[in-house]
């Protein structure tokens, strides 16, 4: 499989897996506490091939997440000059977008088949993928086909 077209996927999934957590995501403690945030995704993007990091450093993604509170909490991260940017900054002009509620994140995070939990997710559109330009788009649809083929040998 080409990791270079699991861009968005691979994002999503680093924030998501119970390899990453072992227990809930609690969002409010990561808005509150981007560097832990940041902490956390750069830990795990050492573990990944260089052609998925090469790709995300290209990408400038919105993670929206409703908290269970009711709270909706929108986090940005782009590649700067000095490392990979965190903030809570409304920004318009990012070139991919995540939506997804926080009940389901944690679904996904504590599901014992996290391909086919988030493959069902987008499908039932309880997460919501978008892509802005022509090159955005195109990633997320390879990544949507990408993962439902992967699907079928999980």
């Amino acid at each position: 499989m080409n990791y270079k077209i699991l861009t968005i996927l691979t994002i999503a999934i680093l924030f998501i897996t119970s390899n990453i957590y072992s227990e809930d995501i609690n969002m409010e403690h990561y808005y509150n506490n981007l560097d832990d945030a940041k902490d956390k995704f750069l830990d795990n993007l050492d573990n990944l091939p260089n052609s998925i990091k090469n790709s995300i450093d290209k990408e400038k993604i919105r993670f929206e997440v409703t908290g269970d509170n009711g709270i909706n909490y929108v986090v940005v991260w782009e590649k700067a000059k000095e490392g990979y940017r965190f903030t809570k900054d409304n920004i318009e002009d990012y070139s991919m977008k995540i939506k997804v509620a926080e009940e389901k994140l944690n679904d996904i995070a504590n599901s014992e088949n996290i391909v086919k939990e988030i493959s069902e997710a987008i499908k039932d559109k309880s997460m919501e993928l978008e892509g802005r330009g022509f090159w955005s788009k195109l990633k997320l649809t390879i990544s949507k086909l990408a993962l439902k083929v992967a699907g079928w040998f999980t």
